[in-house]
């Protein structure tokens, strides 16, 4: 886990996994002339397509083993987001964070990283009562939100994260989880 941090001075963003176009449009489109001017977005996986980023100020730094990556993450916030659209959350892929707990959630938050998910997201109410991250309604205004988070906000964002790290990290939401489903199979068959 990293300690806790100030901000960067620009506003940056992690997007760790596959950086496919089919898969993960929204990335060639988060940075615009018109959106995030002033957003570095570090870009961590498989599957990117340089010659179709529009904009400097998505940088690839690699693909990295699951256990390595962590140590290699550098930013304010690891983006949760999937589908074709900057816009909001589409297609399957997009669709399915309404349902789902995705692992680069887990992924950011045991690296002690707070999370920007979708708004409609299943795991945005985990993220907003526990105080890790910021959920939105799209992707362009990333750099205003994080840039204009005083520090003390986004500290305490961090103080936060380095809790459920350590729950990540011991599997406790596992445990709990586990002992639910044994619990309900023990009331079935009493």
């Amino acid at each position: 886990t990293r300690p806790i941090q100030n901000k960067l001075s620009n506003p940056t963003i992690a997007i760790a996994g596959n950086l496919a176009l089919g898969k993960c449009a929204y990335i060639y489109d988060i940075c615009t002339e018109k959106y995030n001017k002033n957003l570095l977005v570090n870009l961590y996986g498989n599957n990117f397509e340089s010659s179709k980023a529009r904009d400097e100020r998505l940088k690839w730094n690699g693909s990295f083993a699951p256990a390595d990556l962590p140590s290699h993450l550098e930013c304010d916030f690891g983006l949760v987001w999937d589908g074709n659209s900057a816009d909001t959350c589409t297609g399957n892929t997009g669709n399915y964070l309404r349902y789902n707990n995705p692992h680069k959630t887990s992924l950011y938050l045991s690296a002690g990283i707070p999370v920007i998910v979708w708004k409609k997201a299943a795991i945005a109410e985990f993220v907003i009562n526990n105080k890790v991250g910021i959920a939105v309604e799209n992707l362009h205004e990333l750099d205003a939100l994080i840039g204009n988070m005083k520090d003390s906000e986004y500290r305490d964002m961090c103080e936060n994260v380095l809790h459920i790290a350590e729950k990540l990290r011991n599997g406790k939401y596992f445990y709990e989880a586990l002992d639910y489903c044994l619990a309900d199979i023990v009331r079935y068959y009493e």
